[in-house]
This record gives C-alpha cells, structure tokens and sequence, in this order.
C-alpha cells in the first residue's frame, strides 16, 4: 500500500504531462534470453501438457494499455490484484487437500495470459477462471488467470511469439517505468521533465539510464 501511495500519483503526474499518452511500471519491458516453467494443471496429467518456452511478466495497471496489446478476454490487471497476490505469496494452502481441491480453495495470483499461452494449454477451452502452478514439486503456490491479451513479441518481431502470463508488480527493487508519447513527437524531449518528477516522488531511488522501446528492441539479437 505504501508503494502504491508513490506509484500512483507519480503516473499521474507523468500522465498530465504534454505529449504523453499513456504511463505505467514494468518489470522488464522486453526479455533478453527465453525462459522454461514447468506447468501444473489441476486434473491433466502432466505427460500431457505441451512443453517448450515459457516465461513470466509483471507489470502494473495501465502495462498492456501503454504498450498497445489488446484485449482479447476476460480484464485486465487491477491494483486489487496486487492485494491479492500479496495474500496468495503469504498463505500456505492446506496440504492435506487434494491437488484438486487445493487448487480451487488456495489463495491464487491473478494473471493474464497471452494468445499463445492459450493457444498451447487452452485450446479448446475457456481460459478464463482456470488456475495453474509452475511449481512441479510441492504445487503450493497458484495462478488464477482473469484474461488473455493479443499476441506478445517482448523477445523480438522477428521471433515466435512465446507463450507468457503477466501478473501484477510490486515495487520491490529495480523496475522500468513506461511512458507512450504521442505520435510525431520524439520522446527523449521529456525525459529530464520524467526524471525530474520519478527522483523528487521516489526518496532514494536511482534512474539507471532513460532510452526509447525502438532503440532496446533493436539491441535484442
């Protein structure tokens, strides 16, 4: 709650400014190398779930907005789902259940889910409501997903889109800070205006560097 107390009112005050269409923070905007979780799914066995790369995001609310993925179903993230997923990481759910019911009563993070996670896990149901884990050996902690986004390319657009699930950030350490401006505009103009605003709202914090999503992108290889 404290976080939030500084989170919000930085992006709104960054959000007012000329030029800026959309803000929100991240956890990293793009991937720099692939990642693999094993995945649990209440009721299949796990020989029959599909393998291959699969990775996780965070971001805070206005995340999918501010880098245009759409909506496919379901909602969005909310700063609710941050509370939530504080409460999911410190309640340890009751062993004695069953996988089953343990996955439908233990206290659950909520995530949206891309199309290609869909497309792998899902594909001939609804996603929306179903919950996973990634943890293989002791399944203690749980996934309720709330809705599917567009295809996502964090690793590149010349690369396959991999499946990801996005749940909510908590500001803990280093974190990236998205801001959208609007078209025509270059905006690296703004940058010491952002600065400015994130290292007088935030005591003690340290911008590492300030660039542009084109400029990170092409650097990926």
């Amino acid at each position: 709650q404290q976080r939030n107390v500084l989170q919000q009112p930085l992006v709104e005050r960054i959000a007012t400014m000329a030029g800026v269409e959309r803000v929100s923070f991240a956890g990293d905007a793009l991937l720099s190398e692939d990642a693999d979780d094993a995945i649990t799914i209440p009721g299949r066995p796990a020989d029959t779930l599909p393998s291959g790369h699969l990775t996780e995001a965070h971001g805070s609310p206005g995340y999918f907005e501010t880098l245009r993925i759409p909506l496919r179903r379901g909602r969005l993230l909310t700063y609710a789902d941050t509370r939530a997923k504080v409460h999911a990481l410190y309640t340890s759910p009751n062993r004695a259940l069953s996988l089953v019911e343990q996955a439908r009563s233990a206290p659950a993070e909520p995530v949206v889910v891309n199309e290609a996670f869909v497309k792998r896990f899902f594909p001939e149901e609804d996603p929306v409501g179903k919950r996973f884990c990634i943890d293989p050996t002791n399944k203690v902690y749980w996934y309720e997903i709330v809705g599917v986004v567009g295809h996502t390319r964090r690793a590149g657009l010349e690369r396959q889109t991999i499946p990801e699930y996005f749940g909510p950030l908590i500001l803990f350490q280093t974190a990236g800070l998205l801001v959208r401006t609007r078209a025509g505009s270059n905006p690296l103009d703004i940058a010491p205006t952002v600065r400015q605003l994130v290292t007088s709202s935030v005591p003690g914090i340290i911008v590492l560097g300030i660039t542009t999503l084109d400029r990170r992108m092409g650097e990926l290889t």
